[in-house]
Order: structure tokens, then C-alpha cells, then sequence
């Protein structure tokens, strides 16, 4: 089952911020390891993602099911 929290995100010159309710925007905390993520094989990668329960790939009836969500005017 899908989690039901929306957080509303925009990208400012690269990074990403949080849009709070008032409009204000929070700047959201970047905890990736990019030096590990591009010393990785494609076939590390794929083989790490499928592995996470968490972020596994969307399936083919996953992506059948999506709908957009577009930013209000």
C-alpha cells in the first residue's frame, strides 16, 4: 500500500525545498552519497534498487496505475 503523506517539493537552482503551507519555502536536507552512487556499475545500481523494499522500481501495473499531480496555478 502506498504511504498517503504529500509533501509539496519544488527545485531552486538544483537544490530542493519544502513548500510550507504559508508559501515559505524549507530547504530539504540532500543525505545522498553522490561519490558512492557514481563509483557504482549500472548493474549495481539496478541490483540495489530492486533489492530495497522502500524504492524498489515501479512495477508495469505500478506505472499503468500512476497519475499525475500538477502544481496548482
Amino acid at each position: 500500500m502506498f504511504d498517503t503523506t504529500e509533501v509539496r517539493a519544488v527545485a531552486v537552482d538544483g537544490r530542493m525545498y519544502e513548500r510550507k503551507p504559508d508559501g515559505t519555502l524549507a530547504p530539504l536536507d540532500d543525505r545522498s552519497d553522490w561519490a558512492r552512487v557514481d563509483a557504482m556499475t549500472d548493474e549495481e545500481l539496478t541490483a540495489n534498487a530492486e533489492s530495497d523494499p522502500d524504492a524498489r522500481p515501479y512495477t508495469d501495473e505500478e506505472w499503468a496505475r500512476r497519475r499525475a499531480i500538477r502544481n496548482p496555478p
